[in-house]
């Protein structure tokens, strides 16, 4: 069962969303001379506030990304295969590898700390659970 407070917390790198911001820029435009750019606009912003993450939980059996509300991601510890940091020209990431061959890339602020906050965690879940 989840607890209410998480072992670590972070945001995400950047607290600014340029296309959420670009989105509705063009919904405005198209709210003054075209009902498609309108949709256009609405549709694009409202993608990116449900694809863009805001924050980065750590619980003791799961990791939780919360992106737009209503929008929460449970990533539960036993689909996770690998934690690594990536390290590349556009800044470091926090690369997670899910059983399942699929990947998430994690940008939390201070990716080094939350990493070792996030594999302590996880360490400790397969020593309680005996899966690794």
């Amino acid at each position: 069962m989840q607890q209410t407070e998480p072992l670590h917390a972070d945001r995400h790198r950047s607290s600014f969303n340029l296309t959420l911001i670009l989105g509705l820029g063009v919904a405005v435009v198209g709210l003054l001379r075209d009902p498609f750019l309108l949709i256009l606009g609405l549709a694009f912003a409202a993608w990116s506030w449900f694809t863009t993450p805001a924050q980065y939980m750590v619980f003791n059996d799961r990791l939780v990304i919360a992106y737009g509300k209503p929008r929460v991601r449970n990533v539960l510890f036993q689909q996770i295969d690998e934690v690594q940091i990536l390290t590349l020209v556009i800044g470091n990431r926090l690369l997670v590898r899910l059983k399942s061959g699929r990947r998430l890339l994690l940008q939390p602020r201070d990716i080094e700390q939350f990493q070792g906050r996030f594999q302590s965690a996880l360490d400790s879940y397969r020593r309680t659970h005996g899966s690794g």
